[in-house]
């Protein structure tokens, strides 16, 4: 079972690939407002490769109404249980 601080170190570094920038450094509240390329087009693609590599799936609806990382953090530890 992973620990929420793991799962927030995994999506760094997903991030970190998907955006190539080697800068980014997330925490709960971080927004697409702190990282320049994060769209609403790339973050379709962000959640591809979040879901990818969790092994888990969110609907359409969980995919918009993130509204941080710690929103998408919560989401990840549920569907892992």
């Amino acid at each position: 079972m992973r620990t929420s601080e793991q799962i927030l170190e995994e999506l760094q570094g997903i991030f970190i690939k998907e955006f190539s920038d080697s800068s980014i450094v997330l925490n709960d509240q971080s927004t697409a407002k702190d990282i320049a390329m994060w769209d609403s087009l790339t973050h379709m693609g962000l959640m591809d490769t979040i879901e990818r590599h969790f092994e888990i799936s969110f609907s359409l609806d969980e995919m918009i109404s993130f509204k941080n990382v710690g929103d998408l953090r919560t989401a990840i530890t549920a569907k892992l249980k």
